[in-house]
């Protein structure tokens, strides 16, 4: 993996580890700062790796129609946004359990989908 990439994915992990500490001061929310890490850090991977296979080859493109027709990157930032202020909300509402399963869910789920992207780039690199 390029160097480039790896100083993407430690940017990623101390951004999410500041936002994950920030969320603990957000007023009135509660809302453990590991569990804002998790859907900030799943998301990063997924764009990160997204990022990389496109610019790896030109075979490679991005799956979801809706994303490549207007924009991978705002799209998931939003995106982002909206999975952290869903697991703040169910927080503060009283549905921890929710909100964790929602939180593990989004980040284990991107991670996988960051895992097909690494696999997608070594499969086109051979």
């Amino acid at each position: 993996m390029n160097t480039r990439i790896l100083g993407l994915c430690l940017l990623f992990v101390l951004l999410c580890t500041a936002i994950g500490r920030a969320a603990d001061d957000i007023p009135g929310g509660g809302v453990p700062g590991w569990m804002v890490g998790v859907v900030v850090a799943g998301n990063a991977a997924d764009i990160a790796t997204t990022y990389a296979a496109m610019r790896s080859s030109s075979s490679l493109v991005e799956a979801n129609l809706l994303m490549r027709s207007t924009g991978i990157y705002p799209l998931k930032a939003g995106g982002t946004v909206a999975e952290v202020l869903m697991v703040k909300a169910l927080w503060s509402r009283g549905h921890k359990r929710t909100a964790l399963w929602l939180a593990l869910g989004v980040g284990v789920g991107n991670g996988v989908l960051a895992g097909y992207n690494v696999r997608q780039m070594l499969r086109v690199s051979r």
